[in-house]
């Protein structure tokens, strides 16, 4: 009878020690379902950070490309507005130049025709 009542017992702690191995296997699952989800969010976390640094480095990148852009615009703008009031002085100087000769031109055509009644008109200038 001894015999089987250390039989009896011993299967009662062989139950308990299943039953505690299994709670303690669970717990452990548990915990290493915990430690991944918070490793996980860790993980996103960061890339949403890095993400949003990133965002901000390139917006300042745009931002920079832009106020250099219309820097180089306003300078071509101001030497073009140069170059064209230089050209327009210039054009200026050659329509001055030609009236001055062109009385001269006239004159000296009549006088040739004097003496050459065949010779021709002087060619037009114009100015487009």
């Amino acid at each position: 009878m001894g015999t089987i009542v250390v039989k009896r017992l011993n299967r009662r702690l062989d139950e308990a020690t299943t039953v505690k191995t299994e709670a303690e296997t669970g717990k452990a699952r548990a915990e290493t379902v915990s430690i991944e989800v918070a490793t996980a969010r860790g993980l996103l976390a960061d890339v949403k950070q890095m993400m949003t640094e990133q965002r901000e480095a390139y917006e300042q990148q745009i931002a920079m490309a832009r106020g250099q852009q219309e820097a180089q615009i306003q300078s071509v703008r101001v030497q073009h507005q140069a170059d064209m009031r230089t050209m327009e002085a210039r054009l200026s100087g050659v329509e001055k130049a030609f009236r001055r000769h062109a009385e001269w031109d006239d004159q000296a055509t009549t006088v040739l025709r004097r003496v050459h009644p065949d010779f021709p008109d002087p060619p037009p200038v114009t100015f487009d």
